[in-house]
């Protein structure tokens, strides 16, 4: 009974799933939506600044990052289908 109390109950139930599953994803969601209100101030040189950014992120995942993997030896063994993946799930998940 103690065992299943502190190892399953205390850690799993209350640490993993709470911090890493729904409730965790919530938590964050809110975090981060609250930090993106302040960026819609309607100030023209803060939406320049993030179409920059988010131009500067797309192509380090389209094109630097595929070329990092090919040269990484650890990676070698899924390099050609993660190349070939990558981009496709790159623009998904930005368009989604």
């Amino acid at each position: 009974m103690l065992f299943g109390r502190n190892v399953t109950f205390r850690l799993l139930d209350q640490f993993v799933f709470e911090q890493f599953g729904p409730e965790g994803i919530r938590a964050t969601l809110l975090k981060v939506s609250r930090s993106t209100k302040d960026l819609q101030n309607g100030f023209v040189p803060n939406y320049a600044a993030l179409f920059f950014y988010g131009l500067l992120g797309l192509i380090i995942v389209l094109v630097v990052f595929p070329k990092m993997v090919l040269l990484s030896p650890a990676l070698g063994i899924f390099s050609n289908s993660l190349v070939q993946i990558l981009p496709v799930l790159s623009v998904l998940f930005v368009f989604s």
